[in-house]
């Protein structure tokens, strides 16, 4: 699969965000709080060479109030099924 075709899919998952998981230190957040840290993550557009080399937007960093967050696409191969991807979204320091 192509660098586009991996960017296409994982620039809608990260929009539509159906399938998330958050750490402990982002679910500490009060609701309003997380639904501005998943804008950040849902509108995040800053990708280099220095943090996607292949060009898969499938990481991204930035700061909210004083805090760096994380967020990455990973994928899981579960047995007899299709391939799944999902978004996880993390304090840097959880990493």
């Amino acid at each position: 699969m192509d660098y586009k075709k991996h960017q296409k899919i994982n620039d809608q998952l990260r929009q539509k965000q159906d399938v998330i998981y958050l750490s402990k230190g982002v679910q500490q957040y009060s609701s309003e709080e997380v639904g501005e840290i998943m804008e950040k993550v849902r509108t995040f557009n800053d990708f280099t060479i220095k943090n996607d080399p292949f060009k898969e937007h499938d990481f991204g960093q930035f700061e909210y109030k004083g805090q760096t967050f994380m967020w990455k696409i990973d994928t899981q191969y579960p047995k007899n099924t299709p391939f799944n991807k999902y978004l996880v979204v993390m304090k840097a320091e959880e990493y």
